[in-house]
């Protein structure tokens, strides 16, 4: 079969982009270890680039991932558990979702 040669550049890992660089939700989703959809949920403030195409600025993502663990780090344990209770999730109105 041989040596498969690609064109792609490797990308950088997320922790070594500067602050204004600009990656899709999927990068964010791989980082944070979710799927996109719960990026485009989690409402991180986004850049429209077109109509159709919309980027994350590295900086905004780290914002918004700093305020979610000091979130988590003061939440009270569980008195049955002692684990840290978790996030409520928002409730759905009677048409669903």
């Amino acid at each position: 079969m041989g040596v498969r040669w690609t064109d792609r550049l490797m990308t950088p890992h997320f922790a070594e982009l500067p602050d204004d660089a600009l990656v899709r939700a999927e990068d964010v989703a791989r980082f944070v270890g979710c799927s996109p959809r719960t990026i485009w949920r989690a409402k991180i403030p986004s850049l429209e680039v077109t109509p159709r195409v919309h980027r994350f600025r590295v900086g905004d993502v780290r914002t918004w991932i700093a305020a979610h663990v000091a979130v988590r780090e003061h939440k009270k344990p569980s008195p049955s558990t002692g684990l840290p209770v978790p996030c409520a999730r928002e409730s759905r109105g009677a048409g669903g979702g």
